[in-house]
């Protein structure tokens, strides 16, 4: 949603041109900003209804809100999914 309004300025301190696609919608700021609004929160409220947070890296699990009846703190994940990159990276090394 912040690149509907300040794009330029990405761009510009990116020094890219700045995309064809991105001229319609800094011309429609508001429309834009507005859709989005609504479907992120539509989003977030289907999340929210089922109560899962789920996390998978390379199709294992790393944590499972409905097992553990909590959602994870951000260190948490991050100590998870250290270990299962650490993991996977030695199953590659005894396989290689």
């Amino acid at each position: 949603m912040a690149m509907t309004h300040f794009g330029n300025q990405v761009f510009s301190a990116l020094q890219v041109p700045v995309p064809e696609f991105y001229r319609g919608i800094e011309e429609k700021k508001m429309v834009v900003s507005m859709g989005l609004f609504f479907v992120c929160n539509t989003i977030k409220q289907n999340l929210l209804s089922t109560g899962a947070f789920e996390v998978y890296y390379d199709g294992a699990p790393i944590f499972s809100k409905l097992e553990a009846h909590r959602m994870p703190t951000g260190d948490e994940l991050v100590k998870s999914l250290e270990a299962a990159v650490k993991k996977r990276e030695a199953q590659k090394k005894k396989h290689a």
